[in-house]
């Protein structure tokens, strides 16, 4: 078994988020075995993810296991905001 680099599950089970972004390098263990994690246990949680370029294939994975939307990491702060608010509306 893998050890866990980032161990964020704990805390969403003390907080309950609505909303969670991941960036796309954040984890060593892969942020798709994270995303199906979080979404097995907590199916509220939105899953918002910042990626470095648009991939077809990375997007179409990530949007399979439940990812809500993303956002590429050269997006400027107020268009983070809009997308942050449209995943919250479940756009």
């Amino acid at each position: 078994m893998r050890k866990r680099i980032w161990q964020p599950l704990p805390v969403f089970g003390k907080f309950r988020p609505g909303i969670v972004i991941m960036d796309i390098n954040m984890t060593k263990q892969g942020d798709l075995e994270t995303t199906t994690e979080i979404k097995k246990m907590w199916q509220h949680i939105k899953v918002l993810m910042l990626i470095q370029y648009e991939n077809k294939e990375y997007i179409t994975r990530f949007l399979k296991e439940g990812v809500s939307g993303y956002l590429l990491k050269k997006t400027m702060g107020s268009d983070i905001i809009t997308g942050f608010k449209a995943i919250s509306r479940g756009e």
